[in-house]
């Protein structure tokens, strides 16, 4: 690779790999669009609609609607709505103590176990 490109990968934290086995297609597919679009341009937040998603993941509407709540529930993300404007930022290091015991296969430690 030359020395004159910018680096074209979206780091992602070690929380992600070590909590896929927790999450749900959909899930996982809404999560690495977030990644893409916020950790991929260096930001912390940024304003993605469901159409975006709908179109980063493949999935339907109601599938995409169900991996961000989803993925908010688990605490692997926050969605925040300005009027009709949704943002939405990773928290994968705060989300595996919110997965529910019947969903996880080891216990893993997290400060806001419940």
């Amino acid at each position: 690779m030359s020395d004159d490109k910018p680096e074209q990968f979206t780091k992602l934290p070690n929380q992600f790999f070590d909590a896929m086995q927790h999450m749900s297609h959909a899930e996982m597919r809404v999560i690495l669009a977030v990644a893409r679009k916020t950790c991929g341009w260096h930001k912390t937040r940024d304003a993605i609609s469901l159409s975006q998603l709908e179109e980063l993941t493949g999935l339907t509407r109601a599938n995409v609607i169900r991996g961000v709540r989803d993925a908010c529930r688990h605490r692997f993300m926050n969605h925040y709505k300005s009027g009709r404007i949704s943002h939405y930022e990773l928290t994968l290091g705060d989300g595996i103590a919110a997965i529910p015991s019947d969903r996880k296969s080891t216990r893993l430690n997290s400060s806001h176990a419940n």
